[in-house]
């Protein structure tokens, strides 16, 4: 996806000292999870690759105005935000989500405006919470509900 190169290129800086094993190991994890009931991230390294992934998406694809309308998300906007609370919350994690995501704004390669970080805040979170109601046990809604509104 174009919006993961800006970290991309920074892990091939870091990743040049470290055991190639551990770098494939987390490098595959970014893309967990790829589908319903797939395994989760397991290390830590992986569990941040897959978070940072994931802020980076929704930041670069909400700033070149690709958000999702209430019938069309080309994108996948709605499937990684859920991936993103799910990670987060199976994972027991917490995150300041906006402060999150203006890291992630800082490492795109396109202008991200601050109303663009609102935009990401209280469309997509705020959706996927409502369905991730359905989904998991209420301990894990009240948990990601105080992730997102830090």
């Amino acid at each position: 996806m174009l919006v993961w190169l800006p970290m991309r290129e920074k892990l091939s800086l870091i990743c040049s000292s470290i055991n190639p094993i551990f770098v494939a190991e987390a490098l595959f994890e970014i893309t967990l999870t790829r589908f319903s009931g797939d395994i989760l991230p397991a290390t830590d390294a992986g569990i941040v690759l897959s978070i940072a992934d994931r802020l980076a998406s929704l930041v670069g694809l909400f700033a070149s105005g690709c958000q999702p309308s209430s019938t069309n998300d080309p994108f996948g906007l709605r499937r990684i935000s859920y991936g993103l609370v799910q990670v987060l919350v199976e994972k027991d994690r917490n995150l300041d989500l906006k402060q999150a995501l203006e890291l992630a704004a800082e490492v795109q390669h396109i202008k991200v405006d601050a109303s663009t970080i609102d935009d990401v805040r209280a469309k997509d979170p705020s959706r996927v919470l409502s369905q991730f109601n359905i989904t998991v046990p209420m301990v894990a809604t009240i948990n990601s509900n105080a992730m997102t509104y830090n």
